[in-house]
């Protein structure tokens, strides 16, 4: 089971993210962007991945 946090805006760069926080500790960053640029040619192109982040806590010592 997860629980969502406040979702973030940039407005300066086009994005939304919010995390999900998983009962272990665990995290998920899902972010959105709305127009993705490629950078040979400057397309516009309207899917793709632009950020993915997991937080899967810490290592515990033995």
């Amino acid at each position: 089971m997860a629980v969502s946090g406040d979702k973030y805006y940039n407005l300066n760069k086009n994005i939304s993210s919010y995390f999900l926080s998983f009962t272990q500790g665990s995290r998920l960053e899902l972010m959105h962007k709305s127009v993705i640029n490629t950078r040979s040619n400057n397309e516009v192109i309207d899917n793709g991945l632009v950020h993915f982040a997991i937080s899967v806590g810490v290592q515990e010592k033995r």
